[in-house]
This record gives structure tokens, sequence and C-alpha cells, in this order.
């Protein structure tokens, strides 16, 4: 499904509603809802990125740049460095534990810590050399700014189009058809965050019994 596509389900929604000022509307209204939906505490299962290549050579060595598209750690980022071949984690600590790391105990080990700060990943000991890093996160999805689909069309489409409709069907104070809506929208997202919570219980399941190598 395509932007334009849902655009037209809202519409007839709301009534066979026509217009550039109600499409532009519920255009906007839509990747409004998108980013609220991906601020959400709990998130889907399809914004995971899994094993993303990392590396810290365009940065003092000691960090990495976060990606453009990141928008939440999994599981504590799952950060692993390549040492020799041999994929090892990286223990991820709070600020005041990372601070309180000895580079000089740990020098031999580096890296062995990570914290987040900012749009950077810290990293102690100072590895002192470019390293491989892989990760998984939850990645923010393309916005809907053309007549794309993307990530939520594709496998939630009622969750973004009943998100906008709720939003659309109040400013144009159409009271019936945001009860509607508002129907839909519980009814999607119970969907959505049940099978997002077997994704990721199946997930953990696999890697405490294989390992995450």
């Amino acid at each position: 499904m395509t932007r334009d596509e849902a655009v037209a389900i809202v519409l007839q929604r709301l009534g066979n509603r026509s217009g550039t000022a109600v499409e532009n509307r519920v255009i906007a209204d839509m990747q409004l809802a998108q980013i609220e939906l991906e601020q959400a505490v709990e998130k889907p299962w399809f914004l995971l990125s899994s094993r993303v290549a990392l590396n810290n050579e365009a940065s003092p060595t000691d960090e990495l740049l976060l990606p453009d598209d990141f928008l939440a750690e999994y599981k504590d980022g799952l950060l692993q460095v390549d040492i020799d071949g041999t994929w090892r984690k990286v223990e991820k600590l709070d600020g005041k534990r990372f601070e309180a790391v000895d580079d000089d105990v740990y020098s031999d080990y580096a890296p062995m810590f990570y914290t987040l700060a900012k749009n950077k990943i810290f990293l102690r000991a100072d590895p002192e050399e470019v390293l491989d890093f892989r990760w998984d996160y939850f990645a923010k999805d393309d916005v809907l700014s053309t007549d794309v689909t993307n990530l939520w069309l594709t496998n939630v489409p009622e969750v973004l189009i009943c998100t906008a409709g709720v939003k659309s069907a109040t400013f144009l104070e159409a009271e019936k058809k945001i009860q509607s809506f508002q129907n839909g929208l519980t009814s999607a997202l119970q969907a959505m965050h049940l099978y997002s919570r077997r994704f990721f219980e199946s997930n953990e399941s696999m890697s405490m019994e294989y390992g995450h190598d």
C-alpha cells in the first residue's frame, strides 16, 4: 500500500471527503501519526535493524556516531566488536558507572564498555585503533513525504490509517468518525503489540539457545 492509497482510505472513511486541502491535511496527520507511533515506548518488530555495521574510523577511536536513522536501543543495544575475527559483546553502563571505569585496568581488553550520550556511543577503554562493530537498534522508518510505501504501511497499515484518521476527524469535528477510527486503532494496536511481543520473545529464546554470534 502506498501513501496516497492510505490517504484515499482515510478520506473514504471520513465520508468520501475530497479536495486538496483535506487531502493535504490527511497527509500531514499521517506523517505526524508515524512520528508519534515511533516515539511510543513499545516499538513494533519491523523497526528493528539487526547487526548494523558501525566503525570508529570517522571519529576518535573511543567514539561511534549513532546511525542517522537511530530511534532507540534494543535490549541495551547488543553492541558487539570484532576482535581478530571473533564477535565479542560490549557491555552497556549508565553514565556514572561508565565514568568510573579505569581505562588502564581494561586497556588490554578494549573496548569492554559503552554508554550513550547525545548522538554518540562512547567506548572504554579506548581501543586506540579502528575496529568494526555491529549493533541492534530500532530505526526510524521512511517518511511518507511522497507517494511511496514504508514499513508501517506494509506491515500494519490499519495502525497508521486509524491514527491519522483520529487526527483528521478531530480537526474536521466529525465526532462519529473519531470514535470509528479510535475503535479501529484500538484493535490494530492490540494486534501489533501482540505480534511484536511474540516476535521478540521468540527472538530472545533463539538468542539464548544458539547465542548471538
